[in-house]
């Protein structure tokens, strides 16, 4: 018999599979595999059929830290040219668009949009992936370095993995569902 996993309940048995080991930056980054951190980033938007996470860390970036709640979930990547939290990830169900340019979708059934407030002397702006059930936001403040080539940076390191990807791992795994 298969239950389903959903509200605080679904977070914490989640957040519970996960924690094992010390909390290091990197121990909660929520990686492009099914599975710990990035279970927890889906449960707090159940309706997004995608989720935030990253693929391949940049040479200079790091994983600074993971914030979830019900209805969003983001974390923060710092670079040693772009300085401390220079790009934050957040995971939504909707996102306001409003005055941001439509762009070239880097996903299939997506989105994207920008808006960029200062190109000199820091680079700043958001990014936003729209898609069914949610959105993905990407701030960003590039104080030093490359700023296109850092942007290009954070973009290659953030990819959106597929929610019912994760479903089906849950229910291979543990013989659990997700929520719709």
């Amino acid at each position: 018999m298969r239950r389903p996993v959903g509200g605080a309940a679904g977070l914490a048995l989640l957040a519970s599979a996960a924690m094992t080991g010390c909390f290091t930056p990197e121990a909660t980054m929520p990686g492009c595999q099914p599975g710990g951190r990035l279970g927890i980033l889906a449960q707090s938007v159940p309706t997004a059929t995608l989720v935030p996470c990253v693929q391949e860390m940049p040479v200079g970036w790091n994983f600074d830290s993971l914030d979830v709640d019900s209805g969003r979930a983001r974390f923060w990547l710092d670079s040693d040219r772009a300085g401390l939290r220079a790009a934050e990830v957040e995971l939504s169900p909707t996102c306001d668009v409003d005055g941001a340019t439509l762009v070239a979708p880097e996903e299939e059934g997506t989105e994207r949009y920008q808006r960029l407030t200062s190109l000199s002397p820091r680079f700043v702006g958001a990014t936003y992936d729209v898609f069914e059930g949610g959105c993905v936001t990407y701030r960003y403040e590039l104080v030093h370095g490359p700023h296109i080539g850092l942007y290009q940076e954070l973009h290659d390191a953030v990819a959106l993995f597929p929610r019912q990807a994760l479903a089906d791992d849950v229910r291979n795994d543990l013989g659990l569902d997700f929520d719709p």
